[in-house]
């Protein structure tokens, strides 16, 4: 079931306008900003949507990845760079949760260094494969509905997770109360005002209506972040490890000449690099003591 979306889910605004004229379906808040989808996908639907054919899927430009399970080590090498920045900023292993963790890589990386892991994901497909294949169990389920809440955490990670929820703000609260003090938030999300979007607008690649229902700014963030009982430690732009077959696949989203050309040399000699494409804004951000 899809219901229309009224409000802000930041400020309860009701005023909206199009930010493109030809998608009328991603709105602008008229009173804060946000960039959002104007309907909302029941809990039942969002729970059928990340089952396997999201992780495994046959048009990962519309929906999910190619095969997200075949991308483990290049996602093992993406957070083991990643805990290295945490780890400038807590650098001694304590407890740390993952929402939105997906099939745990993350979670993994984190256990092998010394951190208490706990993780939850609202897809039954990635619970099984974590307990199963990488011995972590994970909560099956909402951020806001997580069985931690008599517990208090030092790091909490939401890699590539506000932009799928429906709730966004009241997760970052919920963050915030599992947090200790001087806690980190460590956040990582498409930039809707980053230089490839402004570029591609409508065409740009982080805009899924299917999964993503809120797009946010870099300095939306961090001015909501900073209001609300954090300090902004370090912001910026971050990347991934891929494959040069990944490319291939992602080239026919912006070029369906070039990648019919290109992304067959791409995908035959099939090599993984790190890159940046500036679209991804990540913040990592201490919990205030007061």
């Amino acid at each position: 079931m899809i219901k229309p979306q009224l409000s802000c889910n930041f400020c309860n605004g009701t005023r909206q306008r199009l930010l493109y004229k030809h998608n009328p379906h991603l709105v602008v808040c008229g009173d804060c900003g946000l960039v959002y989808t104007n309907f909302q996908p029941s809990i039942k639907r969002m729970m059928e949507f990340y089952n396997e054919d999201y992780f495994i899927s046959n048009n990962s430009i519309e929906k999910g990845y190619s095969h997200y399970l075949e991308d483990k080590q290049n996602l093992i090498n993406t957070f083991m760079r990643r805990m290295d920045i945490i780890e400038k900023y807590q650098a001694s292993s304590g407890k740390i949760f993952d929402v939105g963790c997906a099939a745990g890589f993350f979670l993994s990386v984190a256990k092998q260094r010394g951190w208490l892991v706990h993780g939850i994901d609202i897809s039954k497909f990635c619970k099984n494969y974590a307990q199963r294949e990488l011995g972590i169990n994970i909560e099956h389920g909402l951020f806001l509905g997580t069985t931690s809440e008599d517990a208090l955490f030092d790091v909490i990670t939401m890699w590539d997770y506000l932009e799928h929820s429906i709730t966004p703000r009241e997760d970052i609260f919920k963050a915030k109360m599992l947090l200790r003090n001087n806690g980190l938030l460590v956040i990582a999300t498409p930039d809707i005002s980053s230089f490839p979007s402004r570029i591609f607008r409508q065409d740009w690649i982080g805009i899924k209506l299917e999964e993503h229902f809120y797009y946010f700014s870099k300095n939306f963030l961090e001015q909501f972040l900073s209001k609300n009982g954090f300090t902004i430690l370090r912001s910026g732009y971050i990347g991934k490890y891929v494959s040069s077959r990944m490319v291939a696949d992602r080239l026919i989203y912006y070029n369906k000449f070039l990648s019919f050309f290109a992304g067959r040399i791409l995908a035959k000699i099939n090599f993984s690099f790190y890159c940046n494409p500036f679209d991804i804004t990540y913040i990592i951000a201490r919990k205030s003591t007061s």
